[in-house]
């Protein structure tokens, strides 16, 4: 066999769902029913150093059980998302702020959640902890999004988070933050809002592709 064919022939890839997504806000509901999560920052800011200072910003955490990965290299690592229709931003809004994907500890659930876990949870605030970021492409106005992040982009680690979690046998978290301002559009609230594991249809719902050689 040619060392091309060989090479393509030893390639793996693997589809991760989220077992537990949250939808981080003080005035959030119930994350073990809700269809959607959603994502924005205020002043600049997407992720705050104390949970004092996040009451203005919504995070969303996905958590994914790294246990049954294969051996090999990680060669690719991509977070596909899909919006909801009808944004309440631009393009160009989106281009300024996209959706960043930050390490977290990945030790949450749905069940019982709380805002007050979010002093364990809070999204590593330093910007060396962003695995990579991405905008959402929309075939047509009125259609739904697709975001794809390159976890491998960096500047964070995402092959060390990922060996990490395996090796000790702990879910992987991710983080969703931006610094889209819900205030930015004066009487619209400027948001980035997706689909949850818990959407009705499967192919919108959060996934993690892996490709290992």
């Amino acid at each position: 066999m040619p060392l091309a064919l060989l090479a393509f022939a030893l390639l793996t890839d693997v589809t991760l769902r989220p077992t537990d997504d949250v939808w981080v806000y003080p005035h959030a509901g119930d994350p073990a029913k809700d269809a959607y999560l959603r994502v924005w920052g205020h002043d600049g800011v997407a992720a705050a150093k104390t949970v004092g200072d996040s009451e203005e910003l919504s995070y969303s955490l996905l958590r994914f059980d790294a246990n049954s990965l294969p051996e090999g290299r990680l060669t690719k690592a991509t977070l596909v998302l899909t919006t909801t229709a009808g944004p309440n931003y631009t393009a160009d809004d989106a281009q300024r702020n996209p959706l960043q994907a930050r390490a977290v500890e990945g030790g949450f659930t749905e069940k019982g959640w709380k805002y007050d876990l979010l002093e364990r949870f809070l999204p590593t605030f330093d910007p060396k902890s962003v695995y990579g970021t991405g905008v959402p492409v929309f075939p047509k106005a009125d259609a739904e999004g697709i975001v794809e992040i390159d976890l491998l982009k960096g500047p964070g680690d995402f092959r060390a988070a990922l060996a990490a979690a395996k090796k000790d046998a702990k879910p992987l978290g991710l983080a969703l933050t931006s610094t889209l301002d819900v205030q930015a559009n004066p009487g619209v609230q400027t948001i980035y809002k997706f689909y949850s594991k818990d959407a009705s249809v499967e192919t919108s719902r959060p996934r993690l592709v892996l490709s290992f050689e």
